[in-house]
C-alpha cells in the first residue's frame, strides 16, 4: 500500500512539473509576443505562409492546357523590391508581349529571403507536385560556398522531403553542411507527416519572441543598475564585424576581407564535386526526370567592386561558370549566365540587391536579359504539348 502511495505521489509530481512547465512557457511566450507582436521571419515561414498560394496557383494552371507556367526559385535578389518591381514580375511583363505561341504565360515566384539551392532541394517535391512547365533555378555565386553562414541554414525544410530522396538528403549530397542530421530529418518528417507544422511554427515563434523579451530585460537592467556588460559586448562584436567587412561609404560596399569571405570560393574555381554544385545538379536532374523544363540562372554580382578590392579572379571564376554550364548542358537546362550584366552603380548594397530607380532599373534589365532563355524552354514545352 505504501509503495502504491509513493507511485501515485511520483506520478502526481511529474504531472505537476509538466503542467508548471507548460504554464510557465505559455506565459513567457505570451509575454514575449506582447513585447514584440510582429510576425517573425523564420525557417518555416515560407512553408506555412509563403509557398501555399503560389503552389496552388501553379496546380490550378497545370489543369489548363492554355497556360504555360514558370516557377521562379530564387532568393532575396529576386524579390527584395517594391511590389510590382520584383524580377519575377518584370519577367512576366517582358514575356507576355513577346509570346507568340498558344495560350498565355504566367510567372509564379517561389522565392524566399536567404533561400539556397539546398533549401530548394529539400522542398522540391512540393514544387514538382505543382507541375510548373518551366522552373528557373537560381545559382547565386555568393551562396555557392562550402560553408554557408548559420543564418542561411534551414534544416527544418527536411520535413517536406519525400521518402525516395531520403538517402540523398541524409548521406548522398552533404546536407549536414546545411544542418540536416539524421535525428532532425526524421523528427521533422514526423512532425510534418502528422500535420503539426503549424503547431511547430507557433512554438518556434514563441521561442523567437523570447529573444526580444531578453533584449527588453537587458535594457531595463542596464537602466536601473548601470550594468551594461552584455550590451557593450554585443555592440563591440557587431562593430568589429562591421569594420572588418564593410567600407565606410554609401552605398555600402564590402572590404577585401568581406568580399573574399562571400565569393572567394567561386573566384578560386569550383568543380563538380563541390556540395552546392552537386545539389544544383540533383535539382535539375529531378526536374528532368519528372518532365519539367529548366533554366539555370546565375544572377548579377558586383564584378566592378570585386576588381577594385582585388578579389576578382578571371580564371577561377571562368572555371566555376564552366562547371555550372556543364551541369546545365547535361540536364538539358538553359544556362542564363548574367553574373557580369551590371556595373557597380546598379547595386544598392553588399547583398547583390539592385537599384530600381530610373537610370538603373535593375529588375527590368535582368528580366529582359533572362527572358530569351525562359522563352526557349517555354516554346519547347508548347511544341511538345
Amino acid at each position: 500500500m505504501a509503495s502504491m502511495r509513493r507511485l501515485i505521489r511520483s506520478i502526481a509530481f511529474v504531472l505537476t512539473l509538466v503542467a508548471a512547465f507548460a504554464a510557465s512557457s505559455t506565459g513567457l511566450f505570451a509575454l514575449g509576443s506582447a513585447i514584440h507582436s510582429e510576425r517573425l521571419s523564420m525557417n518555416l515561414t515560407m512553408m506555412i505562409f509563403g509557398l501555399p498560394r503560389p503552389l496552388q496557383r501553379l496546380r490550378a494552371h497545370s489543369l489548363n492546357p492554355d497556360t504555360f507556367t514558370i516557377a521562379f526559385m530564387g532568393d532575396s535578389t529576386v524579390i527584395a523590391y517594391p511590389e510590382g518591381q520584383t524580377i519575377h514580375e518584370r519577367l512576366e511583363s517582358v514575356l507576355i508581349p513577346q509570346w507568340l505561341g498558344p495560350g498565355r504565360i504566367s510567372v509564379e515566384s517561389l522565392s524566399s529571403l536567404g533561400m539556397t539551392p539546398a533549401g530548394f532541394f529539400l522542398i522540391q517535391d512540393k514544387i514538382t507536385e505543382a507541375r510548373p512547365d518551366v522552373a528557373i533555378v537560381t545559382a547565386n555565386l555568393t551562396l555557392i560556398r562550402d560553408s554557408l553562414p548559420p543564418n542561411l541554414h534551414r534544416p527544418e525544410l527536411a520535413g517536406w522531403v519525400r521518402s525516395h530522396r531520403l538517402y540523398d538528403a541524409l548521406i548522398g549530397l552533404g546536407l549536414h553542411k546545411f544542418g540536416v542530421t539524421a535525428d532532425r530529418l526524421f523528427l521533422y518528417k514526423s512532425i510534418v507527416s502528422a500535420g503539426w507544422a503549424g503547431i511547430w511554427m507557433a512554438q518556434l515563434a514563441g521561442q523567437a519572441h523570447l529573444g526580444h523579451l531578453r533584449e527588453v530585460v537587458e535594457e531595463a537592467v542596464a537602466e536601473k543598475t548601470g550594468w551594461t556588460a552584455q550590451q557593450d559586448h554585443t555592440r563591440q562584436r557587431d562593430l568589429r564585424r562591421g569594420t572588418e567587412s564593410l567600407l565606410p561609404r554609401t552605398p555600402p560596399r564590402l572590404t577585401r576581407i568581406g568580399a573574399q569571405r562571400m565569393v572567394g570560393e567561386p573566384m578560386a574555381g569550383i568543380d563538380a564535386d563541390q556540395w552546392a554544385i552537386r545539389i544544383l545538379r540533383a535539382i535539375l536532374e529531378e526536374f528532368a526526370r519528372t518532365g519539367r523544363a529548366t533554366v539555370l540562372y546565375v544572377p548579377p554580382i558586383n564584378i566592378d567592386h570585386l576588381k577594385s578590392v582585388g578579389v576578382y579572379d578571371e580564371a577561377g571564376l571562368a572555371k566555376s561558370l564552366a562547371t555550372l554550364e556543364r551541369i546545365a548542358y547535361e540536364t538539358d537546362a538553359e544556362f542564363a549566365d548574367l553574373h557580369d550584366l551590371l556595373p557597380d552603380a546598379a547595386f544598392r548594397d553588399t547583398g547583390a540587391h539592385l537599384t530600381y530607380a530610373p537610370g538603373y532599373d535593375g529588375p527590368t534589365i535582368v528580366a529582359e536579359a533572362l527572358a530569351p532563355y525562359v522563352m526557349i524552354q517555354t516554346r519547347a514545352v508548347a511544341q511538345n504539348r
